[in-house]
């Protein structure tokens, strides 16, 4: 979802491709051109929720796959995901939401998965979690 052209004269441009993805330079601007992204999302996540919830409807899915794809920002990308649960009704709920109203003595995230909000409310394993009063995340991605 993001696009865009580096200017950089430490690369060499008379080599092949394979030597230039290794190039140690390019790990760093890489590792730059990410870093910069993340902040300036983060930065519309806590100052322009409501752009952040257009945002999040067009690209929250990536950020999804980022989190089981991409080990290296794994952690940064926990941030910024978004979940219905059984206690937020029609709003998506954060990770570090979900767990400031984790029960006492809950020490793991509950979730289910389904084809939609609709079929993970009613999976049968949702029945325990009511009757123990776990809030649960629904994975429909």
């Amino acid at each position: 979802f993001a696009r865009g052209v580096v200017d950089s004269e430490d690369l060499p441009l008379n080599v092949g491709r394979e030597i230039l993805q290794k190039s140690r330079t390019l790990k760093i601007i890489r590792k730059r051109v990410v870093r910069k992204v993340l902040d300036s999302i983060d930065e519309l996540r806590e100052n322009k929720p409501e752009q952040y919830d257009q945002f999040w409807s067009s690209y929250g899915k990536y950020f999804k796959v980022g989190l089981v794809e991409d080990l290296d920002y794994k952690d940064e990308l926990k941030r910024f995901v978004r979940f219905f649960s059984s206690k937020s009704g029609d709003n998506m709920t954060s990770l570090s939401e979900y767990v400031s109203r984790m029960k006492e003595g809950q020490d793991q995230i509950y979730f289910v998965t389904g084809e939609g909000k609709r079929a993970a409310e009613i999976a049968p394993a949702m029945e325990k979690m009511k009757q123990k009063d776990f809030e649960v995340l629904y994975m429909i991605d």
